[in-house]
Parts: structure tokens; sequence; C-alpha cells
């Protein structure tokens, strides 16, 4: 293969080539293009810009709210109700009171049906 230009030998000028009117429309073609280009970005910058300032205020509301609302919550004596005041509906105390034995708790909690199945099932369940 034969080279046939040398970028070192002297006199050699067409060894690149530029379209013509390349330099005369460049400036405008660049100004075009960046314009162009931050438009939307600016639009969008501008948004966000008036939106953040909302933003940081409702956040600021919504903790403000759930601080006052808890501390209020903490502070509160007036409605708070034992935690373990009731079971079902029925106080403890009446299981405190109660002089019930076991074997009479159960045989007031079965019926005759399930007495029955019981004593028949009897070998089954051993």
């Amino acid at each position: 293969m034969s080279n046939n230009f040398n970028l070192d030998r002297p006199g050699n000028k067409e060894v690149f080539k530029v379209p013509e009117h390349y330099f005369e429309n460049l400036q405008a073609e660049i100004q075009h293009r960046i314009e162009m280009e931050s438009a939307p970005a600016q639009g969008i910058k501008l948004f966000m810009n008036r939106v953040k300032p909302v933003l940081y205020m409702a956040a600021v509301f919504v903790l403000l709210l759930f601080s006052i609302r808890a501390v209020l919550n903490l502070t509160n004596t007036d409605n708070k109700q034992p935690i373990i005041g009731k079971t079902d509906g029925v106080e403890i105390e009446e299981f405190q009171e109660s002089t019930m034995t076991a074997e009479e708790i159960l045989l007031s909690s079965l019926d005759e049906y399930s007495l029955m199945y019981y004593y028949i099932n009897q070998d089954e369940l051993e």
C-alpha cells in the first residue's frame, strides 16, 4: 500500500477538507443548538424552584402535626384505660372473684354432645 499524503511534507495544503461556508454559519448554529437544549431544562428548573418551598412547608406542617399529636397523647391521662382491663368483654376482677373450680368451668362449657363424643372416642384420643 502506498500512502498518497504525508503530513510532514511541506506544501501539502489539502490534507483535511472543510465544507464550504462552514465557518460562516458556525457561531449562529452553535447559539441555536445551545438555545434549543437549554430551553426545556429552564422550564423544569423554574417549575421546581417554585414548587420546592411549597413542598418544604407542607413537610414541616405534617411534622408539626404529628409531633403535637404525639405530645398530647403522651401527656393526656384523662382518657387512658388500663392496658389489661378487659378480656373479651369480661373484666379481670370477675375472674379473680370467681370461686368455680376447674372441673366446674369445664363442665359448664361442655354440652351433652361434646361429652358423648369425648366418651365414645376416648380410646382414639389416648
